[in-house]
């Protein structure tokens, strides 16, 4: 993967709110039900080094023939079989530091949250694969890590539109994902994340600077765009699409607009009208390019949706 590939921004979507679990390999199998998928962007997991979170657990232990190690079976760590309670061992922690929370799980497990990392860590250290009788303690961190977030590119925009509507909401080890359109904060943060994989060997150095040179350019013309006068900016476009069910709502309307023209709507105006059949909808729409409104009528007259048949006819604006 080169890292001109992340400027295809049409047709990259932003992933966000993902478990600190997924992978590449889920994300493009997931989204792959969706559209062909050229890449998945994973920023690396920054890992924190301290924490105040410490995970206990109660396991039930036994000397090998030899004696000369200390294992402990699946069956024993499931369910020991014990009088001592992770409850009442709250005072092993206390003298490391303040003890913030002491949340057991269960008869063998808890969750101690101290208010210091170093006192997480002198607990960790004096405590872990201590031996109480015939159990065996253990005491390890527990880093927070934070939830991450992803760049997927599609071999064109259209899927974009269509993984905002179907995915966002698809739950990821317990987390709830979010699919939205990449902007410019995020594409600075998809060109970070592509510099750190150039950075590790993972990206060809020389696409990166010409995806920086590429960059610049754009925000050279950029500024040059803001400078231009009122009748040097592109034009917008518009059109009235007629046929459509009562069943879409706003966004759906919109979505589908824009993915026929290809260009974002900058105006739209839903009515609800009476025929023979039923109720059904027309729209007025404004297209943010002087060629979105005929791209739309192309693409959207006579096009079948939840069993209505579209008609869509651009004006021209006096």
């Amino acid at each position: 993967m080169f890292a001109s590939d992340v400027q295809n921004a049409s047709a990259t979507c932003y992933v966000k709110n993902l478990h600190p679990n997924v992978t590449e390999e889920i994300l493009s199998e997931l989204f792959s039900q969706v559209g062909p998928v050229l890449h998945v962007i994973l920023p690396p997991q920054d890992i924190p080094t301290t924490t105040t979170r410490l995970i206990a657990t109660l396991t039930l232990s036994h000397t090998s023939k030899d004696n000369s190690t200390t294992t402990t079976t699946a069956a024993a760590a499931a369910s020991p079989q014990t009088d001592i309670h992770m409850s009442s061992l709250r005072g092993l922690f206390e003298p490391f530091g303040t003890v913030m929370a002491f949340h057991c799980t269960s008869d063998q497990t808890a969750l101690i949250v101290f208010d210091h990392s170093d006192s997480c860590e002198k607990a960790a250290k004096n405590l872990n694969n201590m031996t109480l009788g015939t159990l065996c303690l253990t005491a390890v961190p527990h880093p927070v890590l934070k939830n991450r977030y992803a760049f997927v590119t599609f071999d064109g925009s259209d899927s974009v539109l269509y993984a905002m509507r179907v995915l966002t909401g698809t739950i990821l080890f317990g987390t709830q994902i979010t699919v939205e359109r990449r902007n410019q904060i995020q594409a600075a943060e998809a060109a970070v994340a592509v510099a750190a994989a150039a950075a590790e060997g993972n990206v060809n150095a020389s696409a990166t600077a010409r995806n920086n040179r590429g960059t610049h350019d754009a925000d050279d013309n950029n500024g040059d765009e803001d400078n231009t006068t009122d009748h040097e900016k592109p034009c917008t476009s518009s059109c009235v699409l007629t046929g459509l069910p009562a069943s879409l709502m706003h966004v759906d309307v919109r979505d589908m607009a824009e993915w026929a023209a290809r260009s974002p709507v900058v105006d739209m105006a839903l009515e609800t009208s009476r025929s023979f059949n039923g109720a059904f909808r027309s729209c007025r729409l404004t297209f943010g390019t002087p060629n979105g409104a005929t791209q739309a009528a192309q693409v959207l007259s006579g096009y079948s949706i939840r069993n209505c048949t579209l008609s869509c006819v651009e004006t021209v604006v006096a």
